[in-house]
């Protein structure tokens, strides 16, 4: 409420002006990780609202949300029905883990196969030590790949997104030499 009020006023200071727009952005990317955290604890969150979406234009939006660090992107023009926030959510979350735990460059890709849409966030690290990759969001931190400490509530949180499209989380060595993270997702 308080940044409407902000947005409303006429008279406000150039910098002010320049801040909300990314200020609105970010309650809206707090208020879905919100909704993803309750949904995950079993509490009752607003609808699923999957609707068609352009893929290519999503994923530019999430790739220009990381101007400190570029994301490559081959990501076609692609129509899916699918909930963006919910997508948006699971593909800043998995950029977010390549760029904490992995290296540059980090791609953003898509290709359909067959009735299925994969998404894929790969970076050129130095990948997992585990050989169970699709255990990684509960292994132990002792297993990760920098053997830091982390609460895998991230990745808990793409799969629970993968689940609610009726689609999973697939996690590979990548090509580049780091992780490999596919969301596959139904097209309709």
């Amino acid at each position: 409420m308080r940044v409407e009020r902000l947005e409303d006023q006429p008279n406000r200071p150039a910098v002010m002006s320049e801040a909300l727009p990314h200020l609105r952005v970010e309650i809206d990317r707090l208020m879905s990780l919100t909704h993803l955290l309750q949904e995950a604890a079993g509490e009752q969150i607003e609808p699923f609202q999957p609707r068609l979406s352009a893929l290519d234009e999503l994923c530019e939006r999430v790739a220009a949300s990381y101007p400190q660090q570029p994301i490559e992107l081959a990501v076609p023009r692609l129509l899916v029905r699918l909930d963006q926030s919910l997508i948006e959510r699971a593909l800043q979350n998995l950029i977010d883990n390549a760029i904490r735990y992995g290296r540059a460059p980090i791609r953003l890709a898509a290709h359909q196969q067959k009735s299925t849409v994969i998404l894929q966030v790969e970076d050129s690290g130095s990948g997992l030590s585990s050989a169970n990759l699709l255990g990684m969001p509960r292994i132990a931190p002792a297993d990760d790949r920098q053997q830091r400490k982390r609460s895998g509530v991230g990745l808990t949180i793409v799969e629970r997104c993968c689940q609610l499209h009726g689609g999973r989380l697939a996690l590979q060595r990548s090509a580049l030499g780091g992780l490999q993270a596919e969301l596959h997702l139904p097209m309709s």
